[in-house]
């Protein structure tokens, strides 16, 4: 099947989880999402090997009835609807399934934040519908896949529109086809202008260094919960916070290789064994085309240990980070 660019993704947040939010239609306008490559949304195959083949002999990958589908795909980071304090349009749905509380504030701001703890009652679920033109035969293809819940990872590169990275995976759901044309959106993403990086700086002490990338995960796993007496199926799949584990990402930024030790901090192990305090930081990352605002604050930030590469002149400094004291989001 070759596919075209008629390849398209809609969301969109369930009232109840596991059931269409689109109710068994195509999504509107608004509710397409700005894909950027080609998305990856596929049912959970298995490996049988050829001591167990199926009564009709079929052997090594196959599909396999009541398990999950995985979902993935990349989109822009777009800012919020209105100055009235909307969300943003259509990706709002993806930050609430992904276990970012939503606070709006009218006329101001809407705001999300790391939530944790396993509640499905308080962290939504979405329903991810794809849409697919076959070249050759013509032919219309779709799929619906309930109760999504993913992990998104915010990537930051100079140069480069701001995008989300989103894994996550939902209830079975089986391609199939469609006698409607799907027609093509008139705008994407809520029609939203997408938000460069550029001029990205890390300032520090009153001293800017140049930023080339930045990632942003939400430290979340996947949690696939299946039915007692049928482990083929799954019957809801959350979100949990691994053990001491936290929001954090990477940042790679220029400087000269004697102020590392100077922003960074050093730990030291004294003879007697005890370590200093970590040093830490807020890292804060601010995006803005003049009208729309999005500002990611990470807190009480840990820094590892970084790698430095030599690169047109300059050095590198990658540096992981861990964010002790949480994850926000602000849209403004």
């Amino acid at each position: 099947m070759a596919l075209s660019d008629r390849h398209i993704v809609g969301i969109k947040s369930e009232s109840t989880y596991g059931t269409d939010a689109f109710t068994s239609s195509a999504p509107t306008d608004s509710e397409w999402l700005g894909i950027i490559g080609e998305p990856s949304i596929q049912e959970r195959t298995v490996d049988v090997p050829a001591s167990e083949k199926t009564h009709d002999g079929l052997g090594g990958q196959i599909l396999r009835y009541g398990d999950a589908t995985d979902v993935s795909f990349s989109t822009y980071l777009v800012g919020k609807e209105s100055t009235g304090g909307d969300p943003p349009p259509v990706i709002a749905d993806l930050y609430k399934a992904s276990n970012l509380d939503e606070t709006v504030n009218s006329g101001t701001s809407v705001d999300y934040a790391t939530a944790y703890g396993r509640t499905m009652a308080s962290v939504p679920a979405m329903t991810v519908y794809e849409g697919i033109r076959d070249d050759v035969g013509g032919d219309y293809f779709t799929r619906v896949v309930t109760g999504v819940r993913g992990v998104p990872t915010f990537v930051f590169e100079d140069g480069q529109d701001a995008r989300v990275n989103y894994e996550g995976v939902g209830l079975y759901s089986e391609m199939t086809t469609s006698t409607t044309a799907i027609s093509a959106p008139s705008s994407y993403s809520g029609g939203k202008n997408r938000l460069k990086c550029q001029g990205m700086t890390l300032t520090y002490d009153g001293t800017q260094y140049p930023i080339t990338s930045a990632e942003v995960v939400t430290g979340m796993e996947v949690d696939e919960d299946r039915e007692l007496g049928n482990d083929h199926a799954v019957d809801e799949v959350g979100l949990y916070l691994p053990n001491e584990a936290k929001p954090g990402g990477s940042v790679t930024f220029k400087a000269r290789s004697n102020v590392i030790t100077t922003i960074l901090g050093a730990n030291v192990q004294p003879d007697n064994g005890s370590f200093t305090v970590v040093p830490t930081a807020d890292l804060v990352i601010t995006l803005t085309d003049g009208t729309d605002t999005i500002e990611i604050t990470m807190t009480d930030c840990a820094f590892g240990a970084h790698s430095k590469n030599l690169a047109g002149g300059n050095y590198l400094f990658d540096v992981p980070f861990t964010a002790l004291g949480g994850l926000s989001i602000s849209f403004s």
